[in-house]
């Protein structure tokens, strides 16, 4: 049963690859040079934004600094609210650590800590947050592609994710993210990324995350806005989730 599960689990990883191809693929097919295609990426990204029913929205700030070399130091600081929790605002805070073993490999490491409201949800039944992952760790290797001619670059990562709550576990992923970004411009690059969620503990894919984004610099500060769309299956039930986000770097 467990090798079964293994093949599932490679040709859904392998369509997430073909998906993100034939994303891009269209958008060329449609956008002839770089300009047009990033007016035409931009507007559908914020078209999507306006007219989704968001259930939660994201402000945040990331600080990245360099202790020596090929060490960084990354904080994030998170102010969400989640409509699913009766439009209640609470932050995230995470602090990571990444280190480059060759040009475009690296591994790194994060602890967050989520003040995630104690209360019952609301008639919404699926939360991008659960209320038993407090606490989450993870250890990750990232593997980037150099930039090809026609400026795009390939990037993934492998995640485990080990989530806890009164020193309890609750969660254990296995999370594989695949990503392509094209770069406009010295300040622009449009993503786009899928990422499947393992359950490592009965080996099945539970969850799906979209995410449709922007990185550009404005004011000598780095920004990015994005949509995240994500499937998770509960009881043999699909529900999906939707959030809008923007992050600060400095």
């Amino acid at each position: 049963m467990k090798g079964k599960n293994s093949i599932s689990i490679i040709k859904a990883y392998w369509k997430c690859y073909n998906f993100l191809c034939l994303f891009f693929k269209k958008f060329f097919k449609i956008t002839r040079n770089k300009h047009r295609f990033y007016v035409v990426f931009i507007s559908f990204l914020y078209a999507t934004i306006l007219t989704t029913n968001a259930q939660e929205i994201r402000l945040g700030m990331e600080y990245t600094k360099d202790i020596i070399p090929k060490l960084e130091l990354t904080g994030n600081l998170e102010l969400r609210n989640s409509f699913n929790y009766k439009n209640y605002y609470y932050p995230v805070l995470q602090i990571g650590t990444s280190y480059d073993i060759f040009k475009n490999i690296s591994l790194g490491g994060s602890v967050r800590y989520s003040l995630i409201p104690e209360q019952e949800k609301s008639n919404n039944e699926f939360s991008f947050e659960d209320l038993d992952e407090k606490i989450r760790y993870t250890a990750e290797l990232k593997i980037k592609s150099e930039r090809f001619k026609n400026d795009i670059k390939f990037n993934n990562r492998i995640r485990y994710q080990y989530s806890t709550k009164n020193g309890e576990r609750t969660h254990t992923y296995l999370r594989y993210k695949i990503g392509i970004d094209y770069k406009i411009n010295k300040k622009t690059e449009p993503y786009v990324s899928l990422e499947p969620y393992l359950n490592i503990e009965d080996c099945t894919i539970q969850n799906i995350r979209l995410n449709i984004g922007n990185e550009f610099e404005a004011f000598n500060r780095d920004f990015d806005i994005y949509l995240m769309v994500e499937g998770k299956i509960k009881k043999q039930i699909l529900s999906t989730f939707h959030a809008i986000g923007f992050t600060f770097k400095f």
